[in-house]
């Protein structure tokens, strides 16, 4: 009897912490879903690679110090819907952006587009060197060399 009581009394405590855990989590999540990314006041770009995932890009973003909890970006994106649905491409987002609006910007595909004037006549050559000279992002080969 003495043992059972025990064991009531322990499932007790442990039904309790477990439940206190759960709230805490679900706050922690909650603060997170509305309080805004570490992004600069200035603003800030992030560009999407190609066969890139979530687990990836909130990998990446934590290590450039714009989320804090990586886990919850990739908790919010599959129960929301938005994991399978990323799109590769370049984005801006403003100082004030939210977890959520920034995985519904990369899932809309609404990306940073550049303006290049092509002259007629131009030599493929001139072509290459005004991309160059544009300052479009380098990173990505735009044409062969």
């Amino acid at each position: 009897m003495r043992i059972r009581n025990f064991l009531f009394k322990l499932l007790g405590l442990l039904v309790i912490a477990a439940s206190a855990g759960g709230a805490w989590l679900w706050m922690d999540y909650q603060a997170f879903r509305d309080n805004s990314l570490a992004i600069p006041n200035d603003g800030w770009r992030y560009e999407v690679m190609t066969g890139a995932n979530l687990r990836t890009i909130a990998r990446d973003l934590k290590a450039q110090g714009v989320l804090a909890r990586p886990e919850y970006l990739r908790w919010m994106a599959r129960t929301e819907g938005y994991a399978h649905r990323v799109r590769v491409g370049e984005y801006e987002f403003s100082a004030r952006t939210t977890p959520r609006e920034f995985l519904e910007k990369i899932v809309s595909g609404k990306v940073v587009q550049y303006q290049l004037t092509i002259i007629e006549g131009w030599t493929f050559r001139q072509l290459r060197e005004a991309v160059a000279a544009h300052g479009a992002e380098q990173r990505r080969v735009l044409l062969p060399r």
